[in-house]
């Protein structure tokens, strides 16, 4: 499930990296200063984006490191108590 959301996460951040691609280039070839103000607000807006779905990616990668390492722990945990009843049956 987090391989998943980090999968979602990565087509979003692709998405608005070509969406701020294609406003750089409208913005270079505009003449109106009008349009250049909403394409440097939506530009601001598409970077504000970028930036919040890398943060989201960050946590869903730390989410899966972390779950994996929980599972770690208690896969060592059981196998402990698996060697420690064995040793007391014998």
């Amino acid at each position: 499930m987090v391989n998943d959301l980090i999968k979602i996460e990565k087509d979003k951040l692709k998405k608005n990296k070509n969406s701020l691609e294609t406003l750089l280039n409208s913005f270079i070839d505009s003449t109106s200063n009008t349009m250049k103000d909403i394409i440097k607000k939506k530009m601001q807006t598409l970077e504000n984006a970028i930036q919040i779905t890398e943060i989201k990616i960050a946590i869903l990668e730390n989410k899966r490191a972390d779950k994996n390492k929980y599972i770690r722990e208690l896969s060592n945990k059981v196998s402990a108590l698996k060697k420690k009843g064995g040793r007391t049956t014998n």
